[in-house]
């Protein structure tokens, strides 16, 4: 009896772990260039981008409506490498996390994924726009310097 229980509550264990599997890899996920392409500059709000830490408690937040600003600014943040800390070694300890958000009248609202100290070109579009993406990375980038060099004059 306790057998043919167990094996019960593995299958549907088993059931309900292969559905949010199947869920995860359904999303749908479109390239960096692809949706840049795909923005509509009538269309488009605003950007924003911003970083905050355990350690240094700060936020970037910029808001772009030019598309090529925008493309710029996506374009450079996927490029962000990780670097060591200022005495030359890593601290894993360290996370920061960078939230990116581009919003159009529909309030869609599109995020960069970064994992594993490697950055992903994929953007996962969320039709919750409550819901902006956050990517963890380890040790600081420059991204004081990155960002302060795409604050446009409205």
């Amino acid at each position: 009896m306790k057998k043919s229980y167990l094996w019960n509550m593995g299958i549907i264990i088993l059931a309900i772990a292969g559905f949010f599997l199947y869920a995860y890899l359904a999303k749908d996920k479109s390239s960096l260039n692809e949706i840049i392409t795909k923005l509509d500059k009538n269309n488009l709000v605003s950007v924003r981008v911003s970083k905050t830490s355990k350690e240094t408690r700060g936020k970037i937040e910029i808001n772009l409506t030019d598309k090529e600003s925008i493309s710029n600014v996506l374009n450079k943040l996927s490029e962000i490498k990780t670097v060591s800390a200022k005495n030359g070694k890593i601290n894993p300890d360290v996370k920061f996390t960078y939230e990116i958000a581009i919003l159009d009248r529909n309030d869609i609202a599109v995020g960069m994924n970064f994992k594993d100290n490697k950055n992903m070109d994929v953007i996962e579009l969320n039709p919750d726009p409550n819901k902006i993406h956050s990517y963890t990375i380890k040790d600081e980038p420059d991204v004081y310097r990155l960002l302060d060099s795409f604050i446009f004059a409205e």
